[in-house]
């Protein structure tokens, strides 16, 4: 609600609360406010007072007004605009002409507002019409009106007398206003005191619940600690989470960047007659000719060697073709038995034949059996990758599937200039090779050993 105010008369108004920007509720008790007007709605402009406002208490400023601030009756709007360290402030007030003013707050002993008449018929603050007035009021027969000619004589034939009789006319009125000043007017005033009385409790409630806010608002009050709380965890924990989220989000951008480069490139190379498909088209085509016509060489070989061999073992067993020739010659011919004597002739020359077919039992075509074997295991058992090191030129078989294995499964990286094939871990660098693209030709060089 406006206050009050007199026109034309300096007064001192207390302004604010002056509370802080940031938080909106510590008071700030050194301030130097601009104080602005604006009268019945005009343009704001600085107070004609030039005292500054001083801090009184609890943000509250102390601001003196003079007559010329208070020269125009109506409204008065007071603003103090915001600065860098407080809120803005605002009041309204209503000014008042001095004699309405002096009317509501002039001290009366009885307590009631001034309603005596001053003047009738004039401009002027003479008050004699109002006190004839009065007198010729007192009397109760109108005895106190004199003729206009001014001969003194009562004039007790005018028709306000009987008017005023009792009984008369104005008389019963007045006995009508009095009943009811009596009943009605009492019990009026007596409702509108109980409503009064329940408003009364209402404000002491609010009061009460503002003075609660105040303690709550208050440094280490219940609400200030929560908003500490709240202060605390957007300038730490919140600001900290959000800024480790967005760098894992970075990392994952990275990654996926890198597996988008790396899958580009691999439906290049498994394109039709892309690097993967024309070292798959070579192996297929060993796969199908040169290794399958080797084995089945070496299986013809060995079924040979093997049908060889078990044909001695049968003529050299007793009743075998060898055994019966060997037993015609002991019984044809005597002198013999000397050379098959330890050391005779024959004897040496069996020795020497015996060595031989030992020979070829250990050395030559088991020995070759057992190789092919060895490769064909070779070939299905598992291996490990190879190591790190420029690819040779003249590897085997066997180790070219291997790096093809490797550059399919592995952790593949590039950038602008170099392409990187890691191990089995993704943590070191085993091959690369450099890399260019000049925006019609893209070419790789050969895979050199890493890191």
């Amino acid at each position: 609600m406006a206050l009050l105010l007199k026109a034309n008369t300096a007064v001192d108004v207390l302004i604010g609360p002056f509370v802080d920007g940031a938080n909106g509720k510590d008071t700030e008790e050194a301030e130097t406010p601009v104080v602005l007007l604006s009268k019945n709605g005009q343009a704001l402009a600085a107070k004609n007072d030039v005292t500054v406002p001083v801090h009184d208490n609890a943000g509250y400023y102390n601001c003196e007004l003079d007559a010329t601030d208070l020269n125009t009756e109506g409204t008065l709007v007071l603003v103090v605009e915001d600065s860098a360290t407080a809120l803005g402030v605002r009041h309204e007030y209503n000014v008042l002409c001095e004699a309405a003013y002096d009317s509501m707050f002039a001290v009366k002993d009885t307590g009631f507002m001034d309603v005596n008449i001053k003047t009738i018929g004039r401009t002027d603050a003479q008050e004699t019409e109002a006190n004839n007035l009065e007198t010729i009021c007192a009397s109760s027969n109108g005895s106190a009106l004199t003729e206009a000619g001014g001969t003194g004589d009562h004039l007790t034939a005018v028709p306000l007398h009987a008017d005023w009789q009792n009984g008369g006319r104005l008389d019963l009125i007045l006995d009508i206003i009095a009943a009811d000043t009596t009943t009605d007017i009492p019990a009026l005033i007596a409702a509108t005191e109980a409503k009064i009385d329940t408003i009364d409790g209402i404000v002491d409630n609010i009061l009460a619940d503002t003075n609660e806010l105040q303690t709550d608002w208050a440094n280490g009050g219940r609400l200030d600690l929560i908003l500490d709380i709240i202060a605390a965890d957007t300038t730490t924990d919140i600001p900290a989470l959000i800024a480790a989220a967005e760098a894992k989000i970075d990392t994952i951008d990275g990654i996926v960047d890198n597996i988008l480069v790396d899958t580009n490139e691999l439906q290049t190379d498994w394109a039709n007659g892309g690097r993967l498909d024309l070292i798959l088209d070579i192996i297929a085509a060993d796969t199908t000719t040169d290794i399958p016509a080797t084995i089945t060489t070496m299986q013809g070989n060995v079924t040979d060697i093997l049908a060889d061999t078990n044909e001695l073992q049968t003529d050299w067993a007793n009743g075998g073709r060898l055994d019966l020739l060997i037993d015609a010659i002991l019984a044809d011919t005597g002198e013999l038995q000397t050379d098959w004597a330890d050391g005779g002739r024959l004897d040496l020359l069996i020795d020497a034949i015996l060595a031989d077919t030992n020979e070829l039992q250990t050395d030559d075509y088991p020995t070759s059996i057992a190789a092919l074997q060895t490769d064909l295991d070779t070939l299905t058992d598992a291996a490990g990758e190879p190591g790190q090191g420029a690819p040779p030129v003249s590897a085997s078989l066997v180790d070219k599937i291997a790096y093809l294995y490797k550059f399919m499964r592995n952790k593949i990286m590039t950038d602008a200039t170099t392409i990187e094939v890691y191990d089995d871990a993704g943590a070191v660098v085993d091959h690369k090779a450099t890399i260019s693209d000049d925006g019609t030709d893209f070419t790789r060089g050969e895979f050199g050993t890493g890191p």
